[in-house]
């Protein structure tokens, strides 16, 4: 607090008492030339002033804004606190350089930039808060959900870091589009064109098709344990034959290498790459590894078989 008020007192007397002088001066006979040097020279000083401070607070707000290593945007963090002082005073020089030579309304372009990216910013961090909040209470499970899917707590809570990393990313990449759009950097256009909903498009849909893939798995996940820890009206277990407990899993395990597999070739398709060579290759691949590797191939089968035909299960001794 006392630091605060060394430095408002600096920057208040320096900006009134100097305003005051020059005016003064001027009413006193100085010519118009020499109030506006002096004018410009105050303007410069107060400038100055703003630097220190900044260079003073240039290790803490870099510790500040580096967070922690799981933060989001952790990489683009380290490398902002690294420069943000570079940045800042480039700023209050091209603000000066603005205001000392009377550009027609760049300092106004300026300072209303200024003040929506503050207000952008802000809204997004407080967006980001509330988003948090919400997701962490929407994902809150009560004991009879843990009771009848006992693995469904430990998938939310390795789902839910990356969830929140995601929709912050994402909010703050809406927040840096809209300080571009601010500052002068037409992105609506670019957005509008041709090439720009072509993109958009291509990305929505890579991740529509990646949430859609995971949300599959997870209702088939889901499913599978709901059957396989069932509960009668009494409470107790319901047992389950081995070899649909053996059965099962195996098919989980199935479903899940299909699905990454569809979800790849059509993630790739929307990015251009022809996936027609791919499959023809992968075919060949796999027609060679079955001719070399003929008995694992054999046995693979075998073991197919004997699961379906119930002979061995888990659980059984076999000599």
């Amino acid at each position: 607090a006392n630091y605060v008020f060394i430095w408002i007192r600096r920057l208040a007397n320096l900006t009134i008492y100097g305003a005051f002088t020059v005016q003064s001066a001027l009413l006193l006979g100085l010519p118009l030339p020499a109030y506006e040097m002096l004018l410009k020279l105050l303007g410069l000083a107060i400038g100055a002033l703003f630097v220190m401070l900044v260079m003073q607070n240039r290790q803490p707000v870099a510790q500040w804004m580096r967070g922690e290593d799981a933060a989001v945007l952790s990489s683009f963090r380290r490398r902002l606190a690294d420069v943000w002082h570079v940045l800042l005073i480039l700023y209050l020089v091209i603000s000066f350089a603005v205001w000392a030579l009377e550009i027609p309304g760049g300092f106004e372009f300026i300072l209303r930039a200024s003040l929506l990216s503050v207000v952008i910013i802000a809204a997004a961090k407080l967006a980001s808060i509330a988003a948090g909040q919400f997701v962490a209470r929407a994902f809150q499970l009560n004991d009879d959900v843990k009771t009848r899917l006992p693995e469904l707590e430990a998938r939310v809570n390795r789902y839910l870091p990356l969830l929140e990393k995601a929709g912050r990313s994402l909010l703050f990449l809406f927040a840096g589009l809209g300080v571009l759009q601010a500052w002068g950097v037409d992105i609506l256009s670019w957005a509008a064109s041709e090439n720009g909903r072509g993109m958009i498009g291509s990305l929505a849909t890579i991740v529509i098709i990646v949430v859609i893939a995971f949300a599959v798995w997870e209702v088939v996940s889901a499913l599978i344990e709901r059957y396989l820890a069932a509960r009668d009206s009494a409470g107790g277990a319901v047992e389950r034959s081995q070899r649909v407990r053996t059965l099962l899993p195996l098919l989980r395990n199935v479903f899940m290498v299909a699905l990454t597999v569809m979800a790849v070739l059509t993630v790739l398709s929307e990015l251009g790459i022809d996936i027609g060579p791919l499959l023809a290759g992968a075919g060949v691949v796999g027609l060679a590894v079955g001719f070399g590797a003929q008995t694992l191939v054999k046995d693979i089968i075998t073991g197919l078989f004997i699961l379906l035909e119930d002979s061995i299960s888990v659980g059984d001794v076999v000599d």
